[in-house]
């Protein structure tokens, strides 16, 4: 994926992403206080995926 590039994840992707991105990060924290970028993305998938929600990102 590029940093240029817009992108639509369906709800079910996010939650491919969660479970991948856990498997990869296994010592990601468990509270908002997200420093690093794999935190706050962390986050962001945990959020969409506990409203099994989608995101969608426009790169402008």
């Amino acid at each position: 994926m590029s940093y240029y590039t817009d992108f639509r994840w369906s709800s079910t992707l996010v939650k491919m992403k969660l479970q991948l991105l856990l498997h990869q990060q296994p010592t990601l924290p468990s509270t908002p206080e997200a420093i690093s970028p794999e935190q706050t993305f962390f986050f962001i998938l945990m959020n969409a995926s506990a409203q099994q929600a989608g995101l969608v990102a426009v790169a402008g």
